[in-house]
């Protein structure tokens, strides 16, 4: 690394931990969709798409446990 580099990396850090700069932008990850589920008794539970998307709250792991347990209870009826 160049002295001029450097310098740049460790300044913008400092910046970023003052919290003067906003953090780079992240990748979002994909998500695997499951259509279908084969049970050990042989019966098959399909499930299908979601009608309506939950609000975001600013959490997405609990309105998607949210959604998970919405689907598990549905199949148990």
């Amino acid at each position: 690394m160049t002295i001029k580099r450097k310098f740049k990396s460790k300044f913008k850090l400092a910046l970023r931990r003052a919290g003067l700069l906003c953090k780079r932008p992240a990748k979002t990850a994909s998500r695997i969709r499951i259509s279908k589920t084969i049970n050990p008794d042989g019966t098959v539970t399909k499930h299908d798409k979601l009608t309506e998307q939950p609000l975001y709250n600013g959490n997405t792991f609990e309105s998607e446990l949210h959604i998970w347990k919405e689907i598990h209870k549905q199949n148990k009826k």
